[in-house]
């Protein structure tokens, strides 16, 4: 697993994942007291195997990481042909590298025939979030 993280304050982060690569400096706007701590995994997964792992992730992942310590949000997103992206959200990072733990244990004892290769795994402070 090739970990990737950048979280000392007050330089910004940059997440790098393929092509896609999102630089913050924004970083003296937030509150002090404002922490979230993002932990992003991609994964190559064999043809045809999306939807399955979607409906397996949904099932018995999610359950598990939406009880963890710190859990604010969890997303998976489809990535293109043969590319899952994971994102967890935690209010620190030992919430996110935990997560990153109990995912590699659950790939490993559910879905470890339908992946190619080991995931990119990058964790870092959130700079910015905004929903509506």
């Amino acid at each position: 697993m090739q970990v990737v993280a950048n979280s000392v304050r007050p330089h910004p982060p940059v997440f790098h994942i393929g092509p896609c690569a999102v630089i913050a400096n924004l970083v003296d706007r937030l509150p002090e007291d404002w922490t979230m701590f993002s932990s992003i995994r991609r994964y190559t997964v064999k043809q045809g195997t999306v939807e399955e792992l979607t409906r397996r992730v949904q099932e018995g992942f999610v359950p598990i990481v939406r009880n963890m310590p710190g859990f604010r949000g969890y997303y998976l997103v489809n990535g293109g042909p043969e590319v899952l992206i994971a994102i967890s959200v935690f209010d620190n990072a030992d919430g996110a590298l935990a997560s990153n733990e109990q995912a590699a244990d659950w790939v490993r004892k559910n879905i470890l025939d339908t992946t190619a290769g080991k995931p990119e795994v990058i964790v870092g402070d959130v700079v910015i979030s905004e929903v509506k």
